[in-house]
């Protein structure tokens, strides 16, 4: 019995440090991309020429770069119904629908499709 009670309170401090690990992972995380917010990354110029194309970005990390890209098949069908929405930091679609604004987090990524299917595609 005193093996049991001890594999018990071990599964549940190993699951208490699973939940500081993840806090922490996405508390790094943040303060990662917030270091690097106020800087931009120029994408496409040679080093040794001021000329060619040239694209002003923020730089922001990877693991972030992939939450907002959840969202670019959503943007193109909004962009091409000409619904009026922009990204906030760090992951959020917003848009306006008569007059009312709708906030979907990179994890509902799906319930702004579905959103979409529902208001939009009967245009």
């Amino acid at each position: 019995m005193e093996t049991c009670d001890r594999l018990d309170r071990m599964e549940k401090r190993v699951g208490t440090l699973e939940k500081a690990k993840e806090e922490l992972l996405a508390k790094m995380e943040d303060l990662e991309n917030r270091s690097r917010r106020n800087k931009l990354r120029v994408i496409g110029l040679p080093e040794e020429k001021a000329r060619g194309s040239q694209l002003l970005c923020r730089d922001i990390s990877s693991a972030l770069s992939k939450k907002r890209a959840a969202f670019k098949p959503i943007k193109a069908k909004l962009f091409n119904k000409g619904v009026w929405f922009f990204l906030r930091y760090p992951a959020v679609l917003c848009l306006t629908h008569q007059k009312k604004e709708y906030r979907f987090k990179c994890v509902d990524a799906a319930a702004a499709e579905s959103f979409f299917n529902e208001h939009f595609s009967a245009d």
